[in-house]
């Protein structure tokens, strides 16, 4: 239990790598559901350890391990390692804790600007993701063109099971092709991040 992801790349390369604010706010919500059951795993894991903490203090109280070798010892060390372990958790739980923080507001300040955000969340999820792959495929369109001068076959069968190859997709690796090809790469756009600010 600690902190997964620090500000910076939730803002910028994990919310910030969706095309659209749907999208972000589907990545968001996985990463909160994620650290909220790490958060739910860590309290159960604490209640084991409150109730092993209860049973050796017992077992020390009854004197039982007084009389056996090694025994007493032995206990004291688990009782201080459980200690020690308690104390790292919960500074663990209060750094998670904060990350899911973050991440609610980052759901809140997508939020109005989602396309779908009158359907439920498993529908709303599933609507949007046609135009995130449509812009998802663009961009990869224009990656691959500018960097490697051609379309890997595996993307381009891809992009050709896409519903938009032809209207879209298509035309848009003709004018990235002119582009590169004119020496004017410039003018293509840069990703437009969803989420604006800093982290």
């Amino acid at each position: 239990m600690h902190w997964r992801n620090s500000h910076f790349q939730i803002r910028h390369f994990l919310a910030g790598r969706a095309h659209t604010p749907d999208e972000a706010y589907r990545v968001l919500c996985e990463l909160a559901e994620e650290r909220e059951s790490a958060l739910e795993a860590a309290h159960a894991s604490f209640l084991r350890t409150d109730a092993r903490v209860q049973q050796l203090r017992a077992w020390w109280r009854q004197a039982a391990c007084w009389f056996v070798p090694g025994l007493r010892s032995s206990t004291l060390a688990d009782l201080m390692m459980l200690h020690h372990d308690s104390r790292r958790g919960l500074e663990l739980v209060r750094v998670a804790q904060a990350e899911l923080d973050y991440i609610r507001t980052l759901i809140a300040e997508v939020q109005p600007h989602r396309k779908f955000s009158h359907l439920p969340d498993a529908e709303a999820h599933q609507v949007a993701q046609a135009e995130q792959w449509r812009l998802e495929l663009l961009w990869r369109i224009e990656n691959n063109l500018v960097a490697l001068g051609t379309i890997p076959p595996e993307q381009l069968e891809v992009m050709r099971l896409h519903p938009d190859w032809n209207s879209t997709l298509l035309p848009h690796i003709d004018r990235v092709r002119r582009l590169v090809s004119e020496g004017r790469v410039a003018e293509l756009p840069a990703h437009v991040p969803v989420l604006i600010g800093s982290a």
